[in-house]
């Protein structure tokens, strides 16, 4: 397995709020059905369950993303339902001086020599945007 992990952000909430709009995708929907309606359609592909994100990834096809561990108000684990390259994604949630949240995303994906070489900093770099993107969420409405 190779691992990749992000720097670490600052966010301006606490640990229990960022995790509890995290570890929730379900919640998601409802907040989908209040963006306009161009940015709905972008996002017509995406379903939101409880316990999962489904996405279409042409040509690939529908791609399930299940949440397989959760550790409040710490991390979140989040991997493919089947895909031909395991891998699983954490989100970590730490506490700051402030006593807001940090965030800092990891992935362990398994990937042999030849593909980590061509894609490992392409992989790199998007846990990194991840966590960065994660800061921005609305964390105070719950």
């Amino acid at each position: 397995m190779s691992a990749y992990k992000s720097k670490t952000y600052p966010v301006q909430a606490t640990r229990e709020q960022v995790y509890a709009k995290l570890a929730n995708p379900g919640a998601l929907a409802e907040k989908v059905k209040k963006l306009p309606p161009d940015v709905q359609q972008k996002l017509e592909s995406v379903k939101f369950t409880d316990d999962a994100v489904s996405f279409n990834i042409p040509p690939v096809g529908e791609m399930r993303m299940v949440f397989t561990e959760r550790v409040a108000p710490s991390r979140i684990v989040i991997g493919p339902e089947s895909s031909p390259v395991p891998f699983a994604l954490s989100i970590n949630i730490g506490e700051g001086a402030d006593g807001n949240a940090t965030i800092e995303t990891a992935m362990d994906i398994e990937l042999n020599m030849f593909l980590r070489q061509m894609v490992g900093g392409k992989i790199e770099e998007g846990i990194d945007r991840m966590a960065e993107m994660l800061t921005h969420l609305p964390y105070g409405e719950v």
